[in-house]
């Protein structure tokens, strides 16, 4: 996931500040710091850190915090201005002058450094708006081996048969008669509608792009962080690939944001559909607890029919609350439709309140334990939208002794679904209110 570990960083030090038994100066010095430690090992500039104390500290201050009783209230605050300054240092930057139109032709040009991923970016890229119904198709004009080229075929023709024009001569081609050929090629018939030229870094000034006719990306490897360089002259958008949970993505992203240089897609795994517009609220919510959920339902998609789906995700919505046994549930596909250890266990979502430097145990005997704990619950216990009410520490005793496990695990489960309710009940007003 991208940016997680600065997710975890920035969700512990909220929780932190939320769960402190007195709000003082000493506890917002320290959440502050945590805010600012978290930024600066995802690579943000010290110059944009320094800001952040002061942005945020206008809303989360003592008098305003102070005046909320309620936990949810205090946590609405936090993550508010928490997540607008988050926004902020990411955002995505103005559109580019040139923005391609489904059933248009359009021409798009790519152009990058060696290492930057280039190549399956604009693979990607063609495939990602063939599924949204555009017509691709794609023009490599850059200096490609023999292998290269068959392996861009191959790969084009397995995804969805995109139509490609390569060099008949490969090594000592002329890349921009090549260019010339292949966008001649594919607009005659006007059969497609985005139209995707592949060049040499170093032949771009020969192309003499007119910016407002021709969307000129630039394809980046976000692992270089902020010391990427951005032309001043540079018209058009931004590519960033290997946004995987690289320590320094967070701080390429500020840097091109700083720079008001917009950022189009990322590309965050290996295969053709991991790759995604880019949108800062998206990302935002991903890095903070209260979008985990949104997060959460995407990876759950991937993995879980969508008859099961139905069968949990509206049942919640259908009774108006998140209980013990909504996460029974959800555990119980989790661990039904996919490899225990795989992507969706490590959602923050999770690990919110599972930090492995406190918790012993990987996922998989996590859900486990919990799961076990459930089995000796009853069912207006796990049927209630407040099972604490139902669940004193004598009764805690007594499914810790059931279940075969510490009551301090039983009290972390309780903990757990707390959590996963919580961000279900601020997800739930949000899409409300926008509704």
């Amino acid at each position: 996931m991208v940016l997680s570990k600065l997710g975890l960083s920035i969700c512990d030090a909220i929780q932190e500040l939320i769960d402190a038994a007195v709000v003082d100066d000493k506890a917002l010095a320290d959440f502050f710091a945590g805010i600012s430690a978290a930024l600066s090992a995802a690579g943000v500039e010290t110059s944009i850190v320094a800001d952040v104390k002061v942005k945020i500290g206008k809303p989360i201050n003592l008098d305003n915090l102070a005046n909320r009783s309620e936990v949810r209230d205090k946590r609405e605050i936090i993550y508010r201005a928490v997540f607008d300054e988050l926004c902020r240092i990411f955002h995505s930057g103005p559109k580019p002058p040139c923005v391609p139109e489904k059933g248009k032709t359009s021409f798009v040009f790519f152009a990058g450094r060696e290492e930057s991923g280039k190549t399956m970016a604009f693979l990607k890229y063609a495939y990602y708006h063939q599924k949204k119904g555009w017509k691709p198709a794609i023009v490599c004009a850059d200096k490609y081996s023999v292998q290269n080229v068959a392996l861009l075929q191959q790969i084009a023709s397995k995804e969805g048969e995109i139509p490609i024009h390569c060099p008949s001569t490969y090594e000592k081609s002329d890349a921009i008669k090549n260019a010339a050929e292949g966008v001649k090629k594919f607009v005659t018939g006007n059969h497609h509608d985005l139209i995707i030229v592949d060049v040499c870094m170093d032949d771009l000034p020969q192309y003499s792009l007119d910016p407002i006719q021709n969307l000129l990306i630039w394809v980046t490897n976000s692992t270089v962080g902020r010391a990427i360089k951005i032309r001043a002259d540079f018209h058009g958008g931004v590519i960033l690939t290997r946004m995987n949970n690289h320590p320094l993505e967070g701080g390429c992203l500020s840097k091109l944001a700083s720079a008001k240089c917009p950022v189009l897609f990322i590309d965050t795994g290996e295969k053709m559909d991991e790759f995604e517009a880019y949108d800062v609220k998206a990302l935002v919510n991903s890095v903070l607890g209260n979008g985990y959920w949104s997060g959460f339902m995407r990876e759950f998609e991937k993995f879980v029919p969508k008859d099961e789906q139905l069968k949990h995700f509206q049942k919640v919505r259908d009774e108006g609350k998140f209980t013990l046994r909504t996460m029974q549930d959800q555990f119980l596909t989790i661990r039904k439709f996919m490899s225990i250890t795989g992507r969706l266990l490590k959602h923050p979502a999770f690990q919110f309140r599972m930090k492995p430097t406190e918790e012993a145990g990987s996922e998989p005997e996590k859900i486990t334990s919990y799961l076990e704990m459930m089995k000796v619950m009853s069912s207006q216990e796990l049927d209630s939208s407040d099972p604490i009410k139902w669940i004193n520490e004598d009764r805690i005793k007594e499914i810790a002794n059931g279940s075969g496990y510490e009551v301090v695990d039983v009290k972390k489960m309780l903990e757990q679904h707390n959590h996963m309710a919580n961000l279900w009940r601020e997800m739930e007003g949000r899409r409300k209110q926008e509704d």
